[in-house]
């Protein structure tokens, strides 16, 4: 949720125009537009501490999630592609060897790859919710406003459905931006050993007038 930007949210106006369900042909741009947005996140630097392994495993890394967002029709994304938003539903299933693939993308990694996913899913609500777990903009769309349209589109059919949204926020920005779209943090903040930290947040559903 961290990467999405909300500086010019009005510049491109109107419900959901330009936004789209993200699709398997799609996968090549947006996975790489995440893994250049997520280069130098604290987390994925906690994660794959030496930059090449990171610049290597991160392409692997989102692939699996978008593939894991896509079998739930969870992939968000514009018209341009200059943005994306992977989400999981309430009933989204874990492929089967989903661990063994990411553990293989992590290589000697894996182990603290494993840690994050491990706090995460401790810290995960048990009731029938939505998760976003990465948005990016592309940095040529930076302050273009497609970021925040896209987070408002999803958040639209999330109300539509009365579910809750989950998600984790790595910044004071992140917190920031969830706030500025209904989010609250829900509970302590996940702190990784000698780490950075994570703010789980919840949004509940919003009525729709």
């Amino acid at each position: 949720m961290d990467t999405v930007d909300t500086a010019a949210a009005g510049v491109v106006t109107g419900a959901d125009r330009g936004v789209r369900r993200g699709t398997a042909a799609d996968a090549e741009p947006l996975v790489s537009l995440l893994a250049t947005a997520f280069r130098d996140d604290p987390i994925a630097v906690w994660i794959f501490p030496d930059v090449r392994r990171r610049r290597s495993a991160l392409p692997g890394f989102f692939r699996a999630l978008y593939d894991l967002s896509l079998g739930a029709d969870g992939v968000w994304t514009t018209v341009d592609l200059g943005a994306v938003l992977l989400t999981t539903g309430p009933d989204t299933p874990e492929p089967a060897g989903f661990a063994e693939r990411l553990d293989a993308v992590a290589g000697e990694d894996a182990e603290a790859l494993r840690t994050v996913l491990g706090l995460l899913d401790a810290h995960r609500p048990a009731v029938p919710h939505h998760h976003v777990s990465f948005a990016g903009v592309a940095p040529d769309r930076q302050r273009s406003g497609w970021g925040a349209l896209l987070l408002a589109g999803f958040l639209r059919h999330c109300d539509d459905q009365g579910l809750p949204v989950h998600a984790e926020a790595s910044s004071a920005g992140g917190r920031a931006l969830g706030r500025r779209y209904g989010f609250q943090p829900r509970g302590p903040a996940i702190r990784l050993p000698d780490g950075p930290t994570l703010q789980p947040m919840w949004r509940v559903p919003h009525a729709r007038h």
